[in-house]
C-alpha cells in the first residue's frame, strides 16, 4: 500500500494544519518570548484537534452509509474505544438484524445488556448463541453465571 497524506487526512484537514502551522511560525518569529512559543503550540493544537474531530465524525459517517458487517464492526471497535455504550448496542443490534446468526454480535450484545441491567436479555442473547453453536464456551459461561445469579436471587428472596 502506498502512503498518501489522504489516507490520514482529508484535502480540509491538512490545509487546517498546515495554516496553524503557519501561523504559529509567524507568531513565535515576530513576538520572541516563552509566552508566544506556547501560544504557537496551542494554535497547532486546537487545528490537529479540530482536524481530528472531523475526521472522527466523517469516518463514522462513512461507516454508518457503508452498513455491511465489517464496516459496523469498525465503527462497533471506535464506540468500544470510546466506552459508548448506548452507540455500541445500536450497532450490534444493527449487525444482528443483517446475519441473525453472527456469535461474536450476540455475545458482546448479551454482556452489554446485562452490563445495563437487562439480564434477561443477556440471557436470552446468550441462549441464542447456544441454539446456533452448542460448543460456545463464553455463551456457556454466560448462562452459568446468569442461571447462578438467578439461584442466589431466589435464595436471599425466600429468607
Amino acid at each position: 500500500m502506498n502512503f498518501e497524506i489522504s489516507n490520514l487526512f482529508s484535502f480540509a484537514g491538512v490545509f487546517i494544519i498546515l495554516f496553524s502551522i503557519f501561523i504559529s511560525f509567524f507568531i513565535s518569529r515576530e513576538v520572541k518570548t516563552s509566552f508566544s512559543y506556547l501560544i504557537s503550540f496551542l494554535i497547532i493544537l486546537t487545528g490537529i484537534f479540530v482536524v481530528l474531530k472531523d475526521e472522527r465524525k466523517t469516518l463514522i459517517n462513512q461507516l454508518e452509509a457503508s452498513g455491511d458487517i465489517n464496516s459496523l464492526y469498525k465503527l462497533a471497535s471506535i464506540y468500544q474505544s470510546e466506552e459508548n455504550v448506548p452507540e455500541l448496542i445500536r450497532v450490534y443490534t444493527r449487525i444482528i438484524e443483517k446475519n441473525p446468526e453472527d456469535e461474536t454480535a450476540l455475545l458482546n450484545l448479551s454482556v452489554l445488556m446485562i452490563h445495563t441491567g437487562n439480564k434477561e436479555i443477556g440471557l436470552q442473547l446468550a441462549k441464542k448463541v447456544i441454539s446456533i453453536n452448542p460448543e460456545n464456551k463464553r455463551a456457556k459461561e454466560i448462562i452459568e453465571i446468569l442461571m447462578d445469579s438467578k439461584i442466589k436471587q431466589k435464595g436471599d428472596s425466600e429468607r
